[in-house]
């Protein structure tokens, strides 16, 4: 491929955007048509994420075994103990930082556990009065402490998702319904394997599948489970409304990597007519046009994604709560005017042209 001219930085730097270079590195190490400079830079870039990941496992080991010894109710849904699940071991996944999921009664207690043993909060605001109330609104605390040279970096949430796009399926009943994967002798909570599908989906679907990464881990989720009751996963996929996000990533799966899909689930991704479409603006988002600024095209995408009535209105209501997006909608501007030109006694019924065509927009956008 490098021979028909391919940018050897470009591929380099899309291989790290994606966060892929351990898969990249696997395949293409021995490949004497690669050029040697191209397998030597994935390779060292390999062995740095492989360094980071070692030394986030053992800090997952050690939160894990503080929170247990402490009575809180936790669960890791990605990093170390996803790769450990999927690949069992954490050298064929990138990661940066360790995401837990936190019970509410533990979460301030969980907070001031990190911070005892060395951690400090990201964003700190110097009001405490105004950090007190930040904290009771935010579903999420981010934490850092330093190991040499590294930064090590933990984000802990009452919640997936938020106030617009929540995970369907609570906290308590994630935790409680966990598996557990051994890392360095502490068996750490981890999401069960009915419900990883919807758990994976559903953030990757929140970012637009803007990662190829996420659609390896939905690849390798379905070779690696090969004996997972899937008619049961998709079940509480179906029952919590997150089925299509869920089929979207299979579709992306099996479309961008070949992999091969249970007849029942092949059968499901063939009756939802708003699954390739989606997959389709998924590619997009992925490798030439990501939506960040667009917020018609980002919206729409997620109202598709949503099989529920009302999860596409909390989608849009919450948007429209935003008072920087309400003086954003309806403010008037030059292509407005340029639509139809009003005498100055008629200037309010711009608002109304400025509605028809952001309507106009947002319709063609959804087609």
């Amino acid at each position: 491929m490098f021979r028909d001219g391919m940018d050897e930085e470009l591929f380099l730097r899309l291989a790290r955007q994606h966060h892929v270079v351990p898969l990249v590195h696997r395949a293409l190490r021995d490949d004497d048509s690669i050029p040697r400079r191209v397998r030597d830079a994935l390779a060292e870039s390999w062995r740095i994420g492989l360094r980071r990941g070692m030394l986030l496992r053992s800090e997952l080991a050690s939160i894990a075994r503080l929170f247990d010894k402490n009575g809180i109710q936790y669960l890791t849904y990605k990093g170390p103990s996803l790769a450990l699940k999927l690949h069992d071991g954490i050298s064929m996944r990138s990661f940066g930082d360790l995401d837990f999921l936190l019970s509410e009664e533990c979460f301030d207690e969980a907070v001031h556990l990190l911070e005892a043993n060395g951690y400090t909060r990201r964003f700190v605001h110097p009001d405490p009065d105004v950090e007190k109330r930040y904290m009771g609104e935010r579903r999420e605390a981010n934490l850092v402490r330093t190991a040499g040279l590294v930064n090590l970096e933990v984000e802990i949430k009452r919640r997936l998702g938020d106030r617009q796009m929540p995970f369907p399926v609570d906290t308590q009943t994630l935790i409680s319904t966990g598996s557990v994967v051994s890392i360095d002798g502490v068996d750490v909570r981890t999401v069960s394997p009915s419900h990883l599908p919807a758990v994976l989906s559903c953030h990757a679907s929140r970012h637009i599948w803007m990662r190829l990464a996420w659609v390896c881990d939905i690849r390798d989720l379905l070779e690696s489970q090969a004996t997972m009751d899937w008619q049961e996963a998709l079940k509480l996929c179906r029952d919590t409304g997150c089925l299509r996000q869920t089929l979207v990533g299979i579709c992306l799966a099996q479309e961008l990597l070949g992999v091969a899909v249970p007849a029942p689930v092949q059968d499901l991704l063939e009756a939802d007519r708003h699954v390739v479409p989606l997959a389709s603006q998924a590619k997009k988002a992925m490798f030439f046009d990501p939506p960040i600024g667009n917020y018609y095209a980002y919206h729409s995408f997620h109202t598709l994604s949503r099989e529920k009535l009302m999860d596409r209105v909390r989608i849009w209501w919450f948007w429209l709560l935003d008072s920087s997006r309400l003086e954003l909608m309806f403010r008037i501007t030059d292509a407005d005017r340029a639509v139809v030109s009003l005498p100055p006694w008629l200037s309010w019924a711009y608002y109304l042209v400025r509605v028809v065509r952001l309507t106009g927009r947002l319709l063609t956008n959804r087609s």
